[in-house]
């Protein structure tokens, strides 16, 4: 019989819209377009339970990655962090949301997914839902007259090593598996005693094991013997497809921004100057508090440092507008959403810029979903008719940097900025592209590590501010050439014997059957005595034991795990190169041991070197931490994923056939940046002579090698 799952649980997220009032959404760079993005979470009624996330905890730890043809542009974490609308340039895109936990199997450990491509065409709104499906492949277990027969008893299910034990005590249980492949092979095992004290046992598989799909199976006593005198155990299937019933709202946080301005950049007024300010306070349910706080409100007469403004008294609000603070709600009931308009009107204005200096107001909204956001307006009064501004962190890289100012005031002549070395005399000038009010200049050509300063132009005026930064470092790769070694035992190390490791390879693993993968080898070199030589090889004693890549990773070879690695890849480094340049050999061969039907023995086999730059979040294995912890074990595969959100910029080659001659040859690599507003803490690294030797498959004949890595910065 096949019946119907009903979803309890289902989060949408609705995109706001502007108030009609508020102009700054309807600002859209040339060749850009708007997304509204709308998400639903389903889960399955059956399986909520208190160990199971609740429909908000969902919400708040999904996790919504938008990605460009180059790779990630986008992350956010948590439904309610998701703007209202987005701007992107015109072109083709894909939001990739999920929620839950990915674990090989749990009985409260449930995981969604949803993957939606769309296109932005220029100067149009796009919008994209994003249906987000349970992800995994749910099974329960029914016991029918079991009892009559039987004084204990249990059911396996399993999928590859992956285990979940139905008993008695937890019939009623539901459990959740992760596909190892699309469609897998769900296997069971009946394991009892009967009453007259023999044991006995019945297994079965299930092909065609799909995702978002629950099976029940029931295990069914009945009255006919078996051979052995014993009870029959009959077994009946039952295949649902989930589906979607109702959806559960999901709001995000109030909206707070600048009526023609951005509010997270400052508001300029030459000496008592002044105009009207407005902002405005967007929230998809009702407004429940709206507080101002400035400890400077007395120079308008204001003799309080907070303000409710909400439902506050008619006396104050009179008494408010009196002295230029304006305020105007709009509750639309029909839609539960409010627009609120706070206007700082010029003769309140005035009262601040009368003095020079630069005052901060923190505005603070909270909505019925008890959803809250703070921003500051900060307005600043100055003589000056220009100033720099701080450049921004992401903006500045170990030979370039983004200077920025703003004019104050309308002047002639011509708008640059000059710069130099702290300590210099020598002064270099840029011109100044305008955008409204705010100036920019890109300068090049700098020097690492380096402090700089900047002034702004306009003709023969120039900034009082002298703004300066720091360029970053050009790091480089500690023993890149490979000539320091230390051996330990059986096991040769990349370093020496008093150097902190920044290498590591296999050979932890390898030496235990008295080989090693990766050696210093001095008749293959570009320069200085030694390159590092990688040779894929089978390690063991006769058939017992495993292929094993030739390998080298900037990381830690943690421990064996019985014939299978734990690894720690990862090494800080904060500096952005666009390019890992080296010398390689390379000698090929075809597969000679194979565990993936995708690259079979007698295959050709590749090598993979790979580069990537992230800001990952440490994982710790036994008191160390890196930015990856890989695993090769079957049952625990947990490999790199050149796909992670943390991954900032990415590389690679698959080196496929023989290098020429007996020489080495220069490589490069193409550092693809996927993301410009994150700087990296963590570099990874990994080169192998066989891609695929994770999954101990490759060619004994495979070996690679490599000598003189550098980074390359621009």
């Amino acid at each position: 019989m096949r019946k119907n799952i009903i979803y309890a649980l289902s989060c949408s997220l609705l995109a706001l819209s502007a108030f009609t009032s508020c102009s700054e959404n309807d600002l859209v760079a040339e060749g850009e377009g708007k997304v509204q993005l709308k998400v639903n979470i389903e889960s399955e009624v059956d399986v909520i339970t208190r160990n199971v996330p609740s429909e908000a905890e969902l919400a708040d730890a999904a996790v919504v990655r938008i990605y460009s043809e180059s790779g990630l542009i986008r992350k956010y974490n948590g439904l309610s962090t998701l703007p209202s609308e987005m701007a992107l340039k015109s072109g083709e895109y894909s939001v990739k949301v999920v929620a839950g936990d990915s674990v090989p199997a749990s009985f409260d450990k449930v995981y969604y997914k949803g993957l939606t491509p769309f296109t932005v065409k220029a100067a149009q709104l796009t919008p994209v839902a994003v249906p987000c499906k349970i992800a995994n492949t749910l099974t329960s277990v029914v016991f029918e007259g079991i009892d009559e027969a039987f004084s204990d008893y249990e059911v396996k299910l399993f999928l590859e090593s992956d285990t979940l034990t139905f008993t008695k005590a937890n019939a009623n249980a539901t459990g959740y598996f992760m596909l190892p492949s699309t469609p897998g092979v769900l296997g069971w095992l009946f394991d009892g005693t009967q009453l007259n004290g023999n044991k006995y046992q019945k297994k079965g598989s299930l092909d065609n094991v799909k995702p978002t799909t629950k099976y029940t199976i029931t295990f069914t006593f009945t009255e006919a013997e078996n051979s052995n005198g014993g009870a029959l155990i009959e077994i009946n299937v039952d295949e649902t497809e989930i589906r979607v019933d109702h959806d559960v709202v999901i709001f995000q946080a109030p909206k707070i921004s600048g009526d023609n301005f951005p509010i997270a950049e400052p508001v300029y007024f030459e000496l008592n100057q002044a105009d009207d300010l407005s902002v405005w306070v967007s929230t998809s349910s009702k407004l429940k508090s709206l507080q101002l706080d400035f400890d400077r409100f007395a120079l308008a007469g204001i003799s309080q440092n907070s303000l409710q403004l909400v439902d506050m008294a008619a006396d104050l609000a009179s008494e408010l507008e009196s002295k230029g603070v304006l305020v105007n709600n709009k509750y639309n009931e029909a839609e539960d959403k409010s627009d609120f308009k706070i206007t700082f009107a010029k003769s309140f204005v005035e009262k601040l810029t009368a003095h020079e200096g630069s005052y901060e107001l923190n505005i603070t909204a909270l909505d019925s979903n008890d959803k809250t956001r703070t921003a500051v307006l900060t307005i600043a009064a100055s003589n000056a008719t220009i100033t720099t501004l701080p450049v921004e962190e992401k903006d500045v890289w170990s030979t370039k940097a983004i200077l920025r100012g703003q004019l104050v005031q309308e002047v002639e002549g011509v708008l640059s900025f000059r710069y130099r070395a702290v300590g210099s005399s020598n002064w270099a000038s840029v011109a100044a592209v305008r955008s409204g009010n705010m100036l920019t200049a890109q300068v090049s050509d700098l020097a690492p590590a380096t402090t700089y300063e900047y002034q702004l132009y306009a003709g023969d005026i120039e900034s009082s501010v002298v703004s300066s930064f720091k360029t970053e470092s050009a790091l480089q790769l500690p023993n890149n050439s490979f000539e320091n070694w230390y051996k330990s035992g059986k096991i040769w190390y990349i370093h020496g014997e008093n150097e902190a490791m920044f290498w590591d390879c296999g050979n932890t693993g390898s030496a235990t059957m008295n080989k090693n993968v990766t050696t210093a080898d001095e008749t293959v070199l570009h320069s200085g005595a030694y390159s590092v030589k990688l040779q894929s090889q089978f390690v063991g004693i006769g058939t017992l034991g495993k292929f094993a890549a030739g390998n080298l990773f900037a990381g830690e070879y943690l421990k064996t795990d019985g014939t299978d690695g734990i690894l720690g890849f990862g090494r800080e480094f904060d500096s952005r190169p666009v390019k890992l340049r080296g010398y390689y050999k390379y000698r090929t061969g075809d597969i000679t041991h194979s565990s993936l039907s995708d690259h079979p023995k007698g295959a050709p086999d590749v090598a993979h070197i790979y580069v990537a730059l992230g800001d990952w979040e440490l994982e710790s294995y036994e008191g160390k931490d890196y930015p990856v912890i890989i695993k090769t074990k079957t049952s625990e595969r947990k490999l790199f994923d050149s796909q992670d959100p943390a991954i900032i910029a990415y590389g690679e080659i698959i080196p496929s056939v023989d290098t020429d001659g007996d020489g080495m040859h220069m490589f490069e690599i193409e550092i693809d940046y996927r993301t410009y507003e994150r700087k990296p803490t963590h570099i990874v690294l990994v080169a192998s002579a066989s891609k695929y030797g994770d999954y101990f498959t490759g060619s004994t004949s495979s070996t690679m090698w490599l000598d003189d890595l550098e980074l390359i910065y621009e």
